[in-house]
């Protein structure tokens, strides 16, 4: 592009990019998987067959979780004008790449539990979902506890200049909306690994008509505003339909399960709010100057909510977690499942 070449460089550096990460992984495979052949003896329709319908299902998914994600920005920029999708970009940018952070381990949890189902290890499994669902809850309520109060500080630090108010609104709406959405991630993983694909496919679709209906709804009541609440709210409906259907397949009682993944976290956020926000006004107050303001505001934050997530973990739920690494890293063994029961 910067040799002038434009959007056509672009398509072609994205075609070099996709081919060659198709070879590394034929390579890739090769070193690892001794026996795989590409030899036209090994075809068959019926494994074909399979993997299509599976692949199907999952794009079914994917695609509802697109429209989920992307519908915004179309009615925004059809009924409200293209700077406002500026400002809806800035806000959801850097949450999106937060979100990404615990979804690197979802990848790990397909085989292994695809491998524990195989075995019949539901105990395991069950131990695996709750105590990473867990991990993952607690995870998000110490970003939100971190990022909400500083939203500001972490935009401006972002973008070197002041971020419009609408970005930080955006920012703040979308984080908690995001990250619970992420809760389920450890459901929707093993329920995918389990082959129970049909519930992840309601989840992902009921959140993208939702998405569709409440921002289109809410936007005409209540402008730009109304769009955001409606991503929130549909980001929201995903994990109520995930986490219960998992809760079902496991035989896991609600309150059970609420007060022993919930209840923590959620005082580590609702704590970390509390205690940083008259500090963060003192310190906006103290320090004039813009970009240490906002450098001590992000890592304070980030500071209390560490913490006090780091305090909860190692006051309750430091042998679970433990265990978990080691069920999801050396398999699933009757030794690491009486360690997760502990």
């Amino acid at each position: 592009m910067a040799a002038g070449h434009g959007l056509y460089a672009l398509l072609w550096a994205s075609l070099a990019f996709h081919g060659l990460s198709g070879v590394c992984g034929l390579v890739i495979t090769r070193a690892y998987v001794g026996t795989f052949s590409l030899a036209p003896a090994l075809f068959s329709v019926r494994t074909l067959r399979i993997l299509y319908g599976f692949g199907l299902k999952v794009q079914v998914s994917t695609v509802a979780l697109w429209v989920a994600q992307n519908f915004d920005k179309l009615l925004i920029s059809k009924f409200l004008g293209l700077t406002y999708v500026t400002y809806y970009a800035i806000g959801t940018r850097l949450v999106y790449l937060l979100r990404e952070l615990p979804m690197l381990s979802f990848a790990v949890l397909i085989p292994k539990a695809s491998e524990m189902s195989a075995r019949n290890e539901m105990e395991g499994l069950k131990r695996l979902y709750v105590t990473g669902t867990w991990a993952v809850i607690a995870f998000c309520a110490a970003c939100v506890g971190a990022l909400a109060v500083p939203a500001y500080s972490v935009l401006a630090l972002w973008l070197r200049t002041a971020p419009h108010p609408l970005s930080v609104y955006t920012f703040n709406v979308v984080l908690v909306g995001a990250l619970c959405h992420v809760t389920s991630g450890f459901a929707c993983s093993i329920l995918r690994g389990m082959g129970r694909l049909k519930y992840e496919i309601a989840g992902n679709s009921v959140m993208a008509a939702a998405n569709v209906v409440f921002s289109t709804l809410l936007m005409f009541a209540f402008g730009f505003k109304g769009v955001v609440l409606g991503t929130l709210i549909a980001f929201l409906i995903s994990p109520l339909v995930l986490l219960p259907a998992a809760n079902r397949v496991f035989g896991i009682r609600v309150r059970a399960f609420l007060s022993e993944t919930l209840l923590t976290p959620c005082i580590v956020a609702a704590v970390s709010v509390g205690l940083y926000a008259p500090l963060y006004a003192r310190l906006c107050h103290a320090f004039p100057d813009g970009d240490l303001r906002n450098g001590i505001g992000v890592a304070g934050a980030a500071l209390v909510a560490a913490i006090l997530l780091c305090a909860a973990i190692f006051l309750k739920h430091r042998p679970q977690l433990a265990a978990l690494v080691r069920l999801m890293g050396a398999g699933g063994t009757e030794k690491t499942a009486r360690g997760l029961k502990r």
